[in-house]
This record gives C-alpha cells, structure tokens and sequence, in this order.
C-alpha cells in the first residue's frame, strides 16, 4: 500500500508553521487545531515505513514501547479523557522517532522551516512584548484567578511569549533554531554575517523570554564549541572562534548597555532571581535551589498511590483535574507516577541506546547530541514530553536522525545545497 509521501513529508516540515498560526488563532479568540495537519503527516509517513520498509531493533522498540506504555494504563480507573490525552501528547510523538529514521525525512528542511517560523513568530513577539496592545495582558491573565495574582506573577506573564500565555514556544523553539545555526556556522555550512545576526537574535529572545534551561543550554553549548575550535587548527574552526569572540563582544553591549535602557528595572531584577535561583536557594529557610528541589519533588511523590510496577495511567497527573496532585514540573516524576518503573525503564532505554549510537558518528550527530541532551535536562523542570508547546517533535526526530541510515553519509552534500 503506497501513500503519497511527497504531501505527507511536507504536511511534517510544516509543523512549526501550523503550530504558530494555531497559537495565533488562540490568541485572537478561536483556536484552529491546524498541527492535526502535521499529525496525518506523520501517521502515513509511519504507516508507509512500516509496510514498506526493514524494520530496524530499534523501531520495534519504539512500537513495542508505545503499545505497553498504552495497555498498562488501560487498567487503571481513571477518567478516559485524561488517558487520551496522555497518550495524545506524550506517547503520539515518540511516532517522530521513525519519521527521523526514515529516508523520506530531510533534516535540514525540517529545520530550515522551523528556523524562518520562529523567527518570524519572534519578530511578532518582539512588537507585543515592547508595544502591548490594551488586550493583550487581558489573553495572557484570563486564565488565572484574580486571588493568584501578584506582583511576581504580573513579572512572570510579562515575559516574551508571542501567541501564547508562557514563553516555553518561543524559548524553546529559539533555542533550537540558535543551537541550529551555531552548528551549522561549526561546521562552516554559513557565512559569519548571517551566523552572527541569528545567534545575536536568538539570544536577545531568549534572555526576555526569561526561560531558564534553554539559556543557559546555548550558553553552555556556544561555550562548549568555542573552546574545542580556539584549540583545532582547522580554517573553518578558527573562523568559527573569532565569529563567537565577536559575539561575546556583541552581547556584552547588549547586556550592560542595551538592555537596560528597554527594559524595566524590575523585569531585570526578575529574570536576575531566576537564573540565580538554578544555583541558590529563594527562601532563607531552605538550602534547596531550583535544580535539587526537582529531585526533592521526586522523593516527596515517590509513595503516592498506585503500582510501583506500571504507575497510575498516561495522563492521571497531568491531564486529570480529579488528582489531588498534579505534576507540572518534573517529567522524569510524571513517567514515574503514570508508567511506574516498566515506563523509566523504557524511556532510559530508548535515550541510552540513542546516545551511544550518536557518539559513535560525533561529528555527524552534534546538533542531535544537543537537542536531547537540552530535553534531558529540561524534563528534571518541566513536563516538556507531554506539551507539545515545548516541541517534543523536535527531540523524537533528533532521536531517529541519528539512526537514519540514508542520511548520515550524504549529509556533508546535502547540507552545504540547502540554503537558509
């Protein structure tokens, strides 16, 4: 049974696309569900790879996943709303995993879209970030009760957020689009001018979106890729090392001398808190910072109800307004608590084998490596495997690139034919 791929493909490099005019139309008063379009996409890509293709271990790993982290919620009594969305937003994506693996998916296509949307949407967020319109606060409050606002909440919601309440689309989508660029620009795929102006861009929405991982994630990979080039003596690393020396200058400027003058002192101070609140404490009667409060959340749910073996049901935490505790903040508990040990073991799996065959090709896989290390990061934070505003795709596709067993040895030519 053959389906056309071309459309369907093309339906998937589209994603960010339909994603943002859907956040768009939420904003303005009627979502549209427009990523349905993108989901067809990746049902008939999948469908035609499995009827028509060897099936790899590692996609019968991932089918095989899906259907057992599917069935052992079954039995749990909970509402089947919140199962179907579970299985909608967390297990549904992981489908992206075979589109990566797939000769039908181009990476840089996909991220090429993905780059001229965000930026796009970026633009747009920049005018209703510095230029509110009077309805405009009004969106992004009405879902919160007057009793829970305040002034750090107020602080909180003024962060760049474009169509959307919170900024996770727009952070997390500029921090891919930058670490994009900074390895295509790595590997001298662009030219410095262009390379210089997306990572100067990218950087300035992502400090007034205020997000902390996807920060301090570029920051620490841009760091991370300078030192290696100051110490190559290939020509293209060296000219990678004085692009990034010019853009430190750049953002130094930007930092002290721009920044200041276009943001209120009190959203500087705000943002401030929250980086230092990675490393310290925010109350002076706990020693606990942001990062080991996420393993102290693990611990304290860790005798909550429900099997140890296979958890409570996809979805019983995060989708279901019945539980008395709902999970928003850590994706590893959320596993835990909905899919027991069976489910931390198969995601660990799926995550493991993915690295170790990444870091056979390194220097094909950078950009992969990136992205999941990013996401593993993030899930101690935030359930970023069941919103799809936080791209999930992304990090499914990255995933089954790197099994991509057609593209890893034409990847060098069809990079440097793709235009940005």
């Amino acid at each position: 049974m053959q389906f056309n791929q071309k459309y369907s493909i093309r339906f998937i490099y589209a994603y960010f696309l339909l994603s943002a005019l859907k956040g768009l139309s939420n904003m303005l008063g009627h979502e549209l569900p427009l990523t349905i379009i993108s989901d067809i996409g990746i049902l008939l890509i999948t469908l035609e790879y499995l009827l028509n293709s060897k099936i790899k271990s590692i996609t019968s790993f991932i089918i095989t996943s899906i259907i057992i982290l599917a069935i052992t919620s079954i039995f749990n009594s909970y509402p089947t709303t919140a199962f179907i969305s579970g299985v909608r937003w967390q297990l549904f994506y992981m489908l992206a995993f075979i589109i990566g693996s797939s000769k039908y998916f181009d990476k840089c296509k996909f991220f090429n879209y993905m780059l001229w949307t965000v930026f796009l949407v970026d633009i747009i967020g920049i005018y209703l970030y510095l230029v509110p319109p009077g309805w405009y606060m009004g969106f992004k409050f009405q879902g919160l009760e007057l009793d829970y606002i305040s002034n750090n909440m107020i602080l909180e919601m003024s962060r760049l957020s474009a169509f959307w309440p919170f900024p996770y689309w727009v952070s997390y989508g500029s921090a891919c689009s930058y670490y994009y660029i900074l390895c295509k620009y790595f590997n001298g795929e662009i030219k410095t001018i262009y390379a210089l102006f997306f990572i100067l861009f990218f950087f300035f929405i992502l400090l007034l979106a205020q997000q902390r991982l996807p920060l301090i994630f570029i920051i620490c990979a841009t760091l991370a890729l300078f030192v290696y080039s100051i110490f190559s003596s290939s020509l293209k690393r060296k000219i990678f090392a004085r692009g990034i020396f010019l853009s430190f200058a750049c953002i130094f400027i930007i930092l002290f001398m721009i920044l200041p003058l276009i943001i209120d002192t009190d959203i500087l101070e705000f943002g401030i808190k929250k980086i230092e609140e990675m490393f310290t404490s925010s109350d002076s009667n706990s020693d606990s910072n942001f990062l080991t409060s996420r393993f102290g959340l693990f611990l304290d749910h860790i005798n909550l109800k429900g099997s140890l073996l296979f958890g409570s049901g996809l979805g019983s935490y995060t989708f279901n307004p019945q539980a008395k505790t709902l999970v928003l903040d850590n994706m590893w508990l959320t596993i835990f608590l909905e899919s027991g040990i069976i489910g931390l073991f198969l995601y660990i799996t799926i995550f493991t084998r993915t690295i170790r065959k990444a870091l056979k090709k390194l220097k094909y896989n950078i950009f992969e490596i990136g992205i999941i290390a990013m996401f593993l990061l993030a899930m101690f934070g935030a359930n970023c495997l069941s919103k799809n505003t936080q791209h999930t795709i992304v990090l499914w596709l990255c995933c089954g690139s790197i099994f991509n067993q057609y593209y890893p040895h034409i990847k060098k030519d069809i990079t440097n034919n793709v235009r940005l």
